[in-house]
Order: structure tokens, then C-alpha cells, then sequence
């Protein structure tokens, strides 16, 4: 079993997760905020100081940074502070984290790629397309110099939720048929998305066992985003005539979005004792929230 585990961004979709699953274990935590809240220390990630919690670090064995800067849009706009969000501030923390000899956690993005060839490994080149993506694969690149052998990296691909407080991809096509409003989903961005439960799991086994590394997590299944908007439809019994294909790009953002970001999970799979949940039955589970 770890020691005590740090979660930097407590309040942040997957640390509010982890926070809860590990008290389930029986493993404490400590969690931080950017701001004063109930039963949570303040470490602002723009000037990291993690002194300033005033904890005994030899108890901990992992620190998780869930913090950080994660729509596209704003890393797009706000090019400095997001950097110091997502980069900067993350490598004042690995600096720290490693003199105090605690392991840490960071997580990458899909976006790290380009999305021209999919079905990508841990050892794939990078070739990030917007700001977010460039930031996150500048912090694949970081971290090793750092840390040495003695962190873990999770490249995350897309994350959906399991419960109603969660409100993300899957949530909003349920929400939207189940009110029989048309939605829109694009037949050429491709993906592996994950449950938060599986990407809890896996975590709180990494800090368990030791390994480290960068690992890609997502699910073995690829599909486009049409094609979970019609498997959410289909478990739904709606009309998929609700469902509009569209192309990526008719979207005019003013940004570039990998098409196809599908990745290959072989390396943690080699390592889990468990094996990750089926897609359509997590969507089960969730349509059951809203019913």
C-alpha cells in the first residue's frame, strides 16, 4: 500500500474522483485548491511553493497533479498563463516533489498528436497541433529530465463521467435526445474514450505498485463521435434522426483539433491485474442516472 497521496486540484473532475476513491482504500490524502476551501490546503500552481503546506513529506508517496489549464480554447487565448499553468508550474512541482523523494503524477492528452495516422503508442512521435496540445507535449518532454526514472506520466485520452454531478461528453448527448433535441457529431474525430472509474482504478494501482514511465490510458475501443452518439441513441431507444453528421472542420474553430487521436493501450494493459470496462456498458450505467 502507498503512504499518504498529495492531489494537487482536489476540487478538479479527475482529483475530486481520485479523493474519493482513495479514502475507500483506506489511503489518506491531502488535497490542495488555487483558493481557500473547506478541508483543502491552497498551492497556486501559477507560483507553486509546496513548503507553504507545511506537511510531514516523508509520510507521502505520491503526489497527483490534477490541476491545470485543460479547455482548448483558453490555452488558445491566454497563451502565457495557461503555460504557466499547464508547464511551468508543473515542473517547479516536480523539482520540488523529488528532493522530498515523492513520486510524481502528471497526465498528457491525445492532443499531444497530430491526428493524421491514429492508433498511437508511448513512443510515437509528437506533433501537437494547437497550444494546448503543444504545452502538454512539452511537459512529456520535461519531465524525464527532471525526475529521472521517478515519475509517472498518464496520457490521457478523452475522460467521460459515471455519474450525474459529472457533466461531460456522453452526459450531454443524453441529456440532449432524452429532451429530443438535435445534436451534432462529427463523423471524422476519432478517439478512445475512457471512464473515470477506469482512469481512478488504474491510477490508485500505479501508486501501489511500482512502475513508472509514460503510459498511454485509454480504451481499447476507437470509434468517431457519430458513432457514440449512435450507440448512446441506440441504448436510449431514440430517434437517430436527432443525430446530425457533420465534418470537423464545418465547425470553423479558430484553432486546428487533431482528427484522430485513437491510441493503443497495450503497455498499461501488460501491467493491470484488471481489466477496463466496456464502453456500452458504462453508457448503460449512465443512462440509468437520467432515467
Amino acid at each position: 500500500m502507498p503512504k499518504k497521496v498529495l492531489i494537487i486540484g482536489a476540487n478538479s473532475f479527475i482529483g475530486s474522483n481520485l479523493a474519493r476513491a482513495f479514502e475507500k482504500t483506506g489511503v489518506p490524502t491531502v488535497g490542495t485548491h488555487y483558493k481557500a476551501e473547506p478541508n483543502l490546503k491552497v498551492l497556486d500552481l501559477l507560483n507553486p511553493d509546496i513548503d507553504k503546506l507545511d506537511l510531514p513529506f516523508n509520510e507521502f508517496s505520491h503526489a497527483i497533479i490534477a490541476a491545470g489549464a485543460v479547455k482548448i480554447e483558453f490555452c488558445e487565448r491566454e497563451k502565457e498563463i495557461s503555460y504557466r499553468c499547464n508547464v511551468d508550474g508543473p515542473l517547479k512541482l516536480a523539482k520540488q516533489l523529488i528532493a522530498k523523494k515523492i513520486t510524481p503524477i502528471f497526465f498528457s492528452s491525445d492532443y499531444v498528436f497530430d491526428g493524421k495516422a491514429g492508433n498511437y503508442t508511448e513512443t510515437s512521435p509528437l506533433n501537437p497541433l494547437n497550444e494546448y496540445g503543444r504545452q502538454k507535449a512539452l511537459l512529456e518532454q520535461k519531465i524525464p529530465e527532471i525526475c529521472n526514472n521517478n515519475y509517472i506520466i498518464f496520457r490521457l485520452a478523452k475522460v467521460f463521467g459515471s455519474s450525474r454531478t459529472n457533466k461531460g461528453l456522453i452526459d450531454e448527448m443524453i441529456i440532449n435526445l432524452l429532451n429530443k433535441k438535435k445534436i451534432q457529431a462529427a463523423y471524422d474525430q476519432m478517439f478512445s474514450p475512457i471512464s473515470i472509474d477506469d482512469v481512478v482504478d488504474a491510477i490508485i494501482f500505479f501508486c501501489q505498485n511500482p512502475h513508472f514511465g509514460l503510459y498511454n490510458l485509454c480504451s481499447q475501443k476507437h470509434l468517431s463521435r457519430l458513432d457514440l452518439a449512435n450507440l448512446v441513441a441506440k441504448h436510449l431507444n431514440v430517434d437517430k434522426n436527432l443525430i446530425e453528421a457533420i465534418s470537423l472542420d464545418s465547425l470553423k474553430e479558430p484553432f486546428s483539433r487533431p482528427k484522430n487521436t485513437s491510441m493503443v493501450p497495450n503497455k498499461i494493459r501488460s501491467i493491470l491485474n484488471f481489466k477496463f470496462s466496456l464502453l456500452e456498458e458504462k453508457i448503460e450505467q449512465l443512462i440509468k442516472v437520467y432515467k
